[in-house]
């Protein structure tokens, strides 16, 4: 019979029990590491405004940049160009809509240049930044009030239009402040989206402001129960309004127009 003899083959290399200490601890380091390594700070990034500003200041000429600084403590710029034809007629003061720019083709770029031709100084304004966090302060508020439940969750918040609503009218009221009028001049107001929504709220419970026409292009508020009320506010505007929307808006002009227009024909 054939005897079954096991063997025992050494390896060729037997590491030390240097060699495997050394290891452990190596990977005793690395699995340490995310515990005690430095993370890195997040960058926010930079505000749309400040953005927007830096390419104003760098593709404009200075002669066609003014500064304003409203009373809190906000610094905005406005484009302006005078008027090019023979007879000066007015001002024209151009709000474009929230996160656009007055330099935008969306047709304020081309407004402020062919206005100048009409004998209208133009005067674009740079919007302010909308402040998301603007209704953090009420979020105790509605927990507390529990008859909102009921009521639908709105994309944007009440207390964030009306953030944005404070800080345009105090950049409109910092440059109307500082203009220079003759009594036979015009002052027109073109305003965009919800610029002219809640510019159109404030011109209806000031109908002593001197402003001659208000031109409110595509205005809404982008809030359903806000909005809602944009008819009748605009048929308070105490100005002279030219209301101008179109087929292609957004369902938030398109769906109020039916009511828009009969409010206009219960003022005549």
């Amino acid at each position: 019979m054939h005897r079954k003899v096991s063997k025992i083959v050494a390896p060729k290399y037997q590491p030390s029990f240097g060699v495997i200490l050394g290891l452990m601890m190596t990977l005793l380091l690395a699995a340490s590491l995310p515990s005690w390594a430095e993370v890195p700070a997040h960058i926010m990034p930079v505000p749309w405004t400040e953005q927007l500003e830096q390419d104003i200041a760098t593709k404009l000429p200075a002669e066609e940049r003014k500064s304003y600084t409203t009373e809190e403590d906000e610094t905005f710029s406005v484009l302006y160009l005078p008027y090019m034809a023979a007879v000066k007629r007015g001002i024209v003061i151009l709000l474009p809509d929230w996160r656009q720019s007055p330099t935008s083709m969306s047709g304020f770029s081309y407004l402020r240049n062919a206005l100048t031709d009409d004998g209208f100084d133009t005067y674009a304004v740079v919007v302010p930044e909308i402040n998301w966090q603007a209704d953090l302060a009420k979020l105790d508020e509605a927990e507390a009030d529990k008859s909102k439940q009921d009521k639908p969750v709105e994309l944007i918040s009440e207390a964030v239009i009306d953030d944005y609503k404070k800080r345009l009218f105090a950049r409109f009221s910092k440059v109307y402040e500082n203009l220079a009028m003759r009594s036979d001049e015009q002052l027109i107001v073109i305003a965009q989206g919800t610029s002219a929504g809640v510019l159109a709220e404030y011109f209806a419970k000031m109908p002593s402001l001197r402003v001659n026409a208000f031109v409110s292009v595509s205005a809404m508020i982008p809030n359903s129960g806000r909005n809602k009320h944009l008819p009748a506010t605009l048929s308070l505007v105490g100005p002279a309004l030219l209301d101008v929307f179109y087929s292609t808006d957004t369902p938030l002009v398109t769906q109020t127009v039916q009511d828009r227009n009969r409010w206009d024909s219960s003022q005549c």
